[in-house]
């Protein structure tokens, strides 16, 4: 999540980027929440930056279905999207970003097709950096799913030789200590709270709270900060388009 619309950067980022320049398949995996893909959002920007190509997919909106060639045309392209893009990968380098690689576990009775067609992508990369292409790709996925879906952590393990995980962690306190100084200290916070707000999204849910009503959100746990951002998410609504509660 972008914490008030601004990317923060993650010290894990130049590790990524490293893996990057190293290594096939580089997984990235966090609990729901962390942030992996606004980390990806700024990896995006900085290969731009370095004129590597780099190719963002999210399988949340795009589900691959039927086979490699059609989700190649699914995302814009001819074919197979590593097909496509090897002859700009024998000049420059290329990176796929594939996010929300759990979200393939929800499309139903079609998911074990969508995991295929993902090891497909994987293969043929493999097949292309042994011919000396400069391509890979960042998988990334909720930790929880990775090591628990049983189809997908057996895939992640047969890639061991050609694999760098790389897990994102919490934000630094004084990160968040800076965020929320003109609200209240963070050395005074319990430490469920503190805990809570080192997590992007919930300190994203905190400070939108905040800036709407100058203060600090008076909460407990999680469950409280979500009926605190209800709540001021129905004020918005009623004071911008006239819009009751009740309604």
């Amino acid at each position: 999540h972008l914490i008030t619309q601004n990317v923060i950067p993650r010290p894990e980022l130049n590790e990524i980027v490293q893996s990057v320049n190293q290594t096939a398949v580089t997984l990235i995996k966090a609990e729901a929440g962390m942030g992996k893909s606004v980390v990806l959002l700024d990896l995006h920007r900085q290969l731009q930056e370095q004129n590597i190509i780099s190719i963002p997919i999210r399988l949340d909106r795009k589900h691959p279905e039927n086979n490699i060639d059609q989700f190649g045309q699914d995302l814009g392209f001819p074919s197979s999207p590593i097909s496509c893009l090897k002859n700009f990968a024998k000049h420059q380098k290329v990176v796929i970003l594939l996010d929300q690689l759990d979200a393939i576990r929800w499309t139903g009775s079609h998911s074990s097709n969508a995991l295929e067609i993902c090891r497909q992508l994987v293969r043929q990369i493999l097949s292309l950096r042994q011919e000396k292409i400069q391509i890979s790709i960042i998988l990334a996925s909720r930790d929880f799913d990775a090591q628990e879906d049983a189809a997908l952590s057996s895939w992640i393990g047969s890639l061991t030789s050609h694999l760098s995980e790389i897990s994102i962690s919490t934000l630094d306190e004084s990160i968040v200590s800076n965020l929320i100084k003109d609200y209240e200290v963070y050395n005074s916070l319990t430490e469920e709270k503190k805990k809570t707000l080192q997590i992007p999204l919930w300190l994203n849910i905190y400070l939108t709270i905040a800036e709407r009503i100058q203060s600090a959100p008076q909460f407990t746990n999680k469950l409280e900060l979500v009926r605190l951002f209800r709540e001021n998410r129905l004020d918005l609504l009623e004071f911008n388009h006239h819009i009751s509660k009740q309604d």
